[in-house]
């Protein structure tokens, strides 16, 4: 049995915990998304099948039950349009970092912005989460636009911290912490 969970972000917008009934949609959407995907992701490049996607949607199901991971697909009419997630999260000190990806033809609407924010909440209220950090290449400034649109804060530029189209990229760290999401900031 899989868990379903559902975070409505409004009547056409939601975001689905992953699971196996996602996994061709998601495969075909990475794939048709390679080149766009690749740009900023290195993930990809280990990408030769739906294998790949099988084996992360069960691997992310694991990590949930750890509570290390949530995974969530972007939903646009039912349709999956992208995948967020709250990562890496350390339960001590209650910290976890959000990624995200979403299609070529979605950005720029806004979709990605919505769905981090919803996340964002369901992370300090359902988690009980502290500080959420995103991680944005240095020149991948439609990446950086979501965290700024949110206000989190710029808090460094971390050298050489991803393999990436082999060579290493600089990334810039941005978090928030939840006096400051629960202030408005």
């Amino acid at each position: 049995m899989f868990l379903t969970m559902t975070l409505h972000i409004d009547s056409n917008l939601t975001l689905e915990y992953v699971k196996p009934a996602h996994a061709k949609e998601l495969y075909t959407l990475a794939l048709t998304n390679f080149h766009h995907i690749s740009e900023w992701m290195p993930w990809i490049g280990n990408m030769t099948s739906q294998t790949f996607i099988d084996n992360f949607i069960k691997g992310a199901m694991e990590r949930k039950k750890l509570g290390s991971e949530h995974a969530f697909v972007i939903l646009l009419d039912k349709k999956i349009i992208g995948r967020i997630g709250v990562y890496k999260i350390d339960q001590f000190n209650r910290i976890g970092e959000i990624g995200y990806w979403i299609a070529k033809d979605y950005e720029r609407c806004g979709y990605v912005v919505k769905s981090v924010n919803k996340l964002m909440e369901y992370c300090f209220k359902q988690l009980d989460l502290n500080r959420l950090e995103i991680r944005c290449g240095e020149f991948n400034t439609r990446s950086q636009h979501i965290p700024e649109k949110l206000n989190f804060n710029k808090e460094a530029l971390l050298k050489e911290a991803e393999w990436l189209n082999n060579n290493f990229q600089n990334l810039y760290l941005y978090a928030k912490c939840r006096s400051e999401f629960e202030r408005g900031m």
